[in-house]
């Protein structure tokens, strides 16, 4: 602990300090109320219009600011709304890419028509030919007496 004197000499500071803040304070209060009353402002009690009408004004206030603060969750919801929609679309699509390769592999209808693209018949001789690949140096050799079974 320190020295009493010392405590005591430090809160007389503070003391001093807080005294001379509030006569500054109150010379600056007495200095604007100077100023208000060379305005010729009537400083007496409102009437009953003027609250009504600063009353009506709060309101007013209040309501644009609630107003606002509705199309600003309205604005948040939509966008929450789109991003949603934008998601399950995503999904959508991506289950519906993976799942037509699937359904067309699956179809009779659509494997014929793959085998007729890919395949010659020679009905005469029994033989199917297949070509995967347009160009020649990608193909392969196949043995002579294959027959294609």
């Amino acid at each position: 602990m320190g020295d009493g004197k010392r405590e005591y000499a430090d809160i007389q500071n503070e003391y001093l300090d807080h005294m001379i803040r509030l006569a500054f304070d109150l010379d600056d209060l007495d200095k604007t109320w100077q100023i208000l009353k060379d305005t010729g402002y009537d400083f007496s009690e409102p009437d009953e219009e003027t609250l009504q009408r600063i009353w009506q004004n709060a309101q007013a206030k209040m309501d644009r600011y609630e107003a606002a603060k509705n199309r600003r969750e309205r604005r948040k919801s939509f966008r929450r709304g789109i991003s949603q929609a934008l998601r399950i679309a995503a999904c959508l699509l991506l289950a519906l890419s993976l799942s037509v390769p699937v359904v067309l592999a699956v179809s009779p209808d659509f494997r014929s028509r793959v085998i007729k693209l890919l395949a010659s018949f020679d009905r005469e001789n029994e033989v199917a030919h297949f070509e995967f690949s347009e160009k020649p140096e990608e193909s392969f050799a196949v043995p002579g007496d294959w027959i294609g079974e």
